[in-house]
């Protein structure tokens, strides 16, 4: 086979190349095997386009935020305008960098549940750039083993290998020396992050990011049942911002931003508020 260049950077462009070139390859059974896989693996990527489309909006924003400073009142700043990513997905690096410039940090110390493999989560940026402190904690063993790698030299991060539950949540916790005062508590597990996060007592971090789902009415406290089965990749799971408002009340927290995709919450313990 003689290499082609791929001039389109879209992910379909790629596909369709490797489809045609999988046709001219009726007879080469040994090669066939082979491109299969790779539409398959550029399939699981189709939404790396639209990923693309929102980190330009991030940066666009980020510019237009530079060079109106004067329509951004900081008094007044709504966090979308923050919104900007390096490892996260949805633009929660330049909101969570926002809000400890608000409020502060106390120890530096970061803990987040279902951190994939690291290359894209809402703590990364703390670990890797700001050298802080922390666990991740990740059920998946695929991805959990390129998260190990990835941090396996790094004596400030530890990486566990687990199902978050609200019953374990106090247990990991502890085990992982996180201190009481955590500044930064990240829960992304897909279904009962409203269980853990209410699980988790003794515990005071500065800033919660917490996955709700937006598809639930926001005026109604929804929440899945708390032994419902394992995310179904449909729109069942999870609980409504509703919901993790009430809860974050009873804890002494406020909400202060939901992302502009529709996907994080952040909550601000009510003493910190500005």
């Amino acid at each position: 086979i003689r290499p082609w260049r791929i001039r389109s950077p879209s992910v379909s462009g790629m596909r369709d190349r490797i489809g045609r070139q999988l046709m001219r390859l009726s007879g080469a059974s040994r090669l066939q095997p082979y491109l299969v896989d790779l539409i398959e693996r550029i399939e699981r990527l189709s939404n790396d386009e639209l990923r693309q489309r929102q980190q330009q909006q991030y940066l666009g924003l980020a510019l237009l935020r530079a060079r109106h400073p004067d329509l951004f009142d900081p008094n007044e700043l709504d966090l979308s305008a923050s919104e900007l990513s390096v490892f996260s997905q949805n633009g929660e690096d330049g909101v969570l960098l926002e809000i400890l410039d608000r409020v502060g940090t106390d120890t530096k110390y970061f803990v987040e549940f279902g951190a994939g493999d690291g290359s894209e989560n809402c703590c990364s940026l703390l670990a890797d750039v700001l050298r802080w402190r922390g666990v991740f904690g990740e059920l998946d063993d695929g991805r959990f083993s390129r998260l190990r790698a990835k941090y396996h030299n790094n004596d400030n991060v530890s990486t566990v290998n687990l199902a978050i539950t609200p019953e374990n949540v106090v247990d990991f916790l502890q085990s992982a020396g996180a201190p009481p005062e955590l500044d930064v508590l990240s829960i992304d597990v897909d279904g009962t992050d409203f269980w853990i996060w209410q699980a988790v007592e003794g515990y005071r971090p500065r800033i919660v990011i917490i996955e709700y789902n937006s598809l639930l009415d926001a005026t109604k406290s929804l929440v899945q049942p708390r032994e419902a089965p394992a995310w179904d990749h449909t729109t069942y799971f999870g609980a409504s911002v509703g919901a993790m408002s009430d809860l974050a009340q009873t804890k002494g927290y406020t909400l202060v931003h939901l992302e502009l995709v529709g996907a994080n919450a952040f909550f601000v313990r009510d003493d910190l508020l500005w």
